[in-house]
């Protein structure tokens, strides 16, 4: 449910009660979309499509304590800010044959710095674009979230280095942009579908043979 900061609301839960997560718009965030157009004057409710998946996800990286999240988090209200605005989306030159300068500087920057701790603020900045107008066209033009991405892009990079058998599980986690072993454990796990213990034993093998 979306509400627009002017309406005031009162509603009655059912006697057995509920659990709400809310996301505040704080007036500078609100400013900034002005770029791309209005929020929407009137509430809205939505059971299915695009804004619902985008919210599950929001709420998943909200139950989250991956280092990545907080950035996860920025860039999905992001998007789905963009998919109330009143305005049609900007047509940016996005397909695979002209995507942006300024958005293959983006991923370029994700790929050569997937350690450090972005903001979707500072990056859309850099770049020259509001946003949300960055986190839509990363998600339409590369099919997945910024926060998605870097931390595929760190995982890949983990499993370069799990290569080499000196380097200890929690040098590879911190070195990844991780807090510690457990979390980059349980990311791993969840993208690879092993964990980084096996991964690198299987590599091990893969080699001797």
């Amino acid at each position: 449910m979306f509400h627009s900061s002017h309406e005031v609301r009162h509603d009655r839960l059912s006697d057995a009660g509920a659990r709400l997560f809310h996301v505040e718009f704080a007036p500078r965030c609100l400013e900034q979309m002005r770029a791309e157009g209005e929020l929407l004057g009137d509430s809205v409710v939505r059971q299915v499509g695009p804004v619902v998946r985008l919210a599950q996800n929001l709420y998943r990286e909200f139950c989250q304590t991956d280092s990545a999240s907080t950035f996860a988090i920025e860039g999905l209200t992001l998007e789905i800010v963009g998919a109330l605005l009143r305005a049609a989306p900007r047509a940016d030159s996005t397909s695979a044959s002209r995507v942006p300068r300024w958005l293959v500087r983006v991923r370029e920057q994700l790929d050569d710095e997937p350690s450090r701790h972005h903001s979707v603020q500072a990056i859309a900045v850099d770049a020259g674009v509001s946003p949300v107008r960055l986190s839509r066209a990363f998600r339409r033009t590369y099919g997945e979230s910024l926060g998605s991405y870097q931390r595929r892009v760190r995982i890949r990079r983990a499993c370069e280095r799990l290569r080499d058998e000196e380097t200890t599980l929690a040098a590879i986690a911190l070195d990844a942009g991780f807090t510690d072993q457990s979390h980059f454990t349980r990311v791993f796990t969840r993208l690879i579908g092993i964990t980084p213990a096996v991964f690198r034993r299987e590599q091990r093998r893969s080699t001797t043979w």
